[in-house]
C-alpha cells in the first residue's frame, strides 16, 4: 500500500513537475551533472587515505563572519575554525569548552573563567577581553532574537574572567553560548574587520583548524591549527577539504568512487543503491531538523487567520515525506521538533482533510486564492505535490525555484517572497525556537512570517523559570496559540543522514548533521 501511494504521488509530483519545468525554462536549481561534478572532484584527496579528508557538501559557506547570516549550513565550517565557551555534545547538550570554571554570582549574573594557554592561529593568546567582543558580536548582530537578546553585557574581570549579565534568569545560557553564533574571535579582528569586511576572507581563527584555502562556490580547505590548545581534542587528519556539490547523487557517487571521503544530506533516494555497496557505510539518526512552509501574516494573500488554517487542512503530509525522504523522518503538525521538551504531537487537532480546507476559505470569503511558493531545486517534487493539493481546493500556488535554501532570505528582506519552504535545526528548548523564528525581535532575522502576537510575548518571560515543569507547561501555551494563528505549515521532521567510505573511522553524528569531523581519520 505504501508503494502504491508513493508511485501516486510520485506521478502526481512529475506531472505538476513537468508543468513547473515547461514555464520556468532554465532556473538558478539546475545541477550538474554527475559525471562531469565528479571529475572535476578528482583532484581531490579523498579515497588516497593519506589523512586529507574530502567532505561533500550541498551548499557552500556563507561567510567566515558568524554575525553574517544564522544558517546551518554554515556551522560545519564555524565548528572546525572557532572555539566556543561550550561546545554540543551528540544531543545537543552545552558541555563546558574553553571554560574552566563556572561561578553563579546572582540570578543574572555568571562568571566564567577561561582555559590559560588557549590560543588563536597567529599565535596570541585568547583572552577575557576576546570573549567578551566575541558574545557581544552575537548580541550586536540581532540574528537569533531572544536567545542572545537576554544577554546584556559582558564584564572582563581578569585576563582570564569574565561576567556575563542577563536582564533575567537564564537557564538557556549555555546553550546559546554554544552555539556557533558566540564563536570566539580576537577583539582586535572583530574591529578592524568592522572597518574592513574582506578580513573575513582570511579569519584568525580560535579552533582546532585554521583556513589554507577558499574558491566560493566550490571549496574549502582547512589545517589544523598549530596553536590548538587542547591536546585530547587535537585533529585526527591533515587537512579537510569541504566540496560543494549541490546535487545529491553525485555526492553519493563521489564517496563510492572515493573521490570523496563523507557526504552530507545524504538522499534518501540513494539509500539502496549504497545498502548494496560495500565501499561505504550509511550513518543515520534521528534529526532535530524541521521543515516547513512559513506564510508571510501581513501578505494579503496570508492576512486571513482562516485561510493558513485552510491550507493547513489542504496539505497531505505523509506524501510530502514519502516523495521528498522515502518516508524516512516524521510528519509534524506542531512548530518544535519532537526532541524539545514543549512538544506537543498535534495541538491544533490538524489533519489532511481537503473538505474542511474549502469550508475554511468559503468562511473566509477567499475566493480563487493565488500565491508563489519558493523553494529550493532539491524540493521541486515536493513542491509540485503541494501544488497539486492545492489545486484540489481551488488554490493556485506557483513554484518559485531557487539554487539553495539560504537564497531565500534576501528576496524576504526584500519583499519577494511571502512564503517558501524552509528549515530550521537547533537545540532541544523552545526557548532557543520558538523566539528566534516567530517572536517579533527575530523579524528581519528569522522570523519569515513576520508574525507578532502579544499574547505569545507576554508568554515568553515564562521560557527563563529553572523549573523545567514550569517551562514546559509554557512551551505548549505558546503551542497552542501558534496552532491557532498558524504562520507556518509545519511539514516534517527528516533522518539526519551521512554517507562514508567503509573504511572511515570516527563518524559521528549529531541531530542536526555529522560532527566532530576533527576525529575523522582512516
Amino acid at each position: 500500500m505504501k508503494a502504491m501511494k508513493k508511485a501516486l504521488c510520485l506521478l502526481l509530483a512529475a506531472v505538476m513537475l513537468f508543468a513547473i519545468t515547461a514555464c520556468s525554462g532554465s532556473t538558478n536549481g539546475t545541477a550538474p551533472d554527475a559525471q562531469t561534478t565528479a571529475s572535476a572532484a578528482s583532484d581531490g584527496k579523498g579515497g588516497d587515505h593519506d589523512g586529507n579528508i574530502v567532505v561533500a557538501v550541498q551548499y557552500d559557506l556563507g561567510s567566515f563572519n558568524t554575525g553574517a547570516r544564522w544558517a546551518n549550513e554554515d556551522f560545519p565550517y564555524y565548528f572546525l575554525v572557532y572555539d566556543r565557551l561550550f561546545e554540543y555534545d551528540e544531543d545537543t547538550n552545552a558541555i563546558p569548552h574553553l571554560v574552566e570554571e563556572e561561578t553563579v554570582l546572582s540570578d543574572t549574573q555568571i562568571q566564567y573563567k577561561i582555559h590559560q594557554g588557549a590560543k588563536f592561529s597567529d599565535g596570541t593568546e585568547v583572552k577575557a577581553e576576546d570573549i567578551a567582543a566575541s558574545v557581544m558580536h552575537a548580541v550586536n548582530s540581532k540574528l537569533a532574537g531572544e536567545m542572545f537578546d537576554q544577554i546584556l553585557s559582558v564584564d572582563v574581570v581578569d585576563d582570564y574572567t569574565v561576567v556575563v549579565n542577563t536582564a533575567d534568569v537564564y537557564p538557556q545560557l549555555k546553550l546559546a553560548l554554544a552555539d556557533p553564533l558566540a564563536s570566539i574571535l580576537p577583539a582586535k579582528f572583530l574591529k578592524d574587520a568592522e572597518a574592513n569586511p574582506d578580513l573575513w576572507s582570511d579569519p584568525v581563527c580560535s579552533g582546532r583548524y585554521k583556513v589554507k584555502s577558499r574558491v566560493v562556490g566550490s571549496s574549502v580547505e582547512l589545517i589544523p591549527n598549530e596553536y590548538w590548545w587542547d591536546a585530547a581534542t587535537a585533529p585526527q587528519n591533515d587537512s579537510i577539504t569541504f566540496k560543494v556539490v549541490p546535487e545529491a547523487s553525485t555526492r553519493t557517487i563521489m564517496v563510492q568512487t572515493g573521490e570523496a571521503d563523507l557526504c552530507d544530506n545524504f538522499s534518501a533516494a540513494d539509500i539502496a543503491t549504497a545498502e548494496a555497496d560495500p565501499n561505504v557505510t550509511i550513518h543515520r539518526l534521528p534529526s532535530s531538523r524541521y521543515f516547513y512552509i512559513f506564510m508571510n501574516v501581513n501578505a494579503p494573500e496570508f492576512e486571513k487567520k482562516e485561510v493558513r488554517q485552510a491550507l493547513n487542512y489542504a496539505i497531505d503530509r505523509e506524501a510530502c515525506l514519502l516523495v521528498q525522504e522515502e518516508g524516512c523522518g516524521q510528519v509534524m503538525f506542531d512548530y518544535v521538533a519532537p526532541a524539545c521538551m514543549g512538544y506537543m504531537e498535534n495541538p491544533g487537532g490538524y489533519e489532511y482533510n481537503p473538505e474542511k480546507a474549502k469550508e475554511l476559505l468559503k468562511a473566509a470569503g477567499v475566493e480563487n486564492l493565488t500565491f508563489d511558493l519558493t523553494c529550493e531545486a532539491s524540493f521541486n517534487s515536493m513542491a509540485a505535490l503541494i501544488q497539486a493539493q492545492l489545486a484540489e481546493i481551488g488554490v493556485t500556488c506557483n513554484i518559485v525555484t531557487i539554487e539553495q535554501m539560504p537564497d531565500i532570505i534576501p528576496l524576504i528582506d526584500q519583499g519577494q517572497c511571502n512564503a517558501g519552504v524552509v528549515a530550521w535545526s537547533g537545540p532541544p528548548d523552545d526557548a532557543l525556537t520558538i523566539p528566534c523564528t516567530l517572536g517579533e525581535a527575530a523579524i528581519g532575522a528569522n522570523n519569515f512570517s513576520k508574525y507578532v502576537n502579544p499574547e505569545l510575548e507576554a508568554l515568553f518571560s515564562k521560557a527563563y523559570d529553572m523549573d523545567d515543569n514550569a517551562r514546559t507547561e509554557a512551551y505548549r501555551e505558546w503551542e497552542e496559540i501558534l496552532c491557532e494563528d498558524c504562520p507556518w505549515i509545519p511539514l516534517y521532521v527528516n533522518e539526519q543522514r551521512a554517507l562514508a567510505n567503509a573504511d572511515l573511522k570516527n563518524v559521528e553524528m549529531c541531530c542536526i548533521m555529522p560532527y566532530n569531523l576533527y576525529k575523522l581519520t582512516y
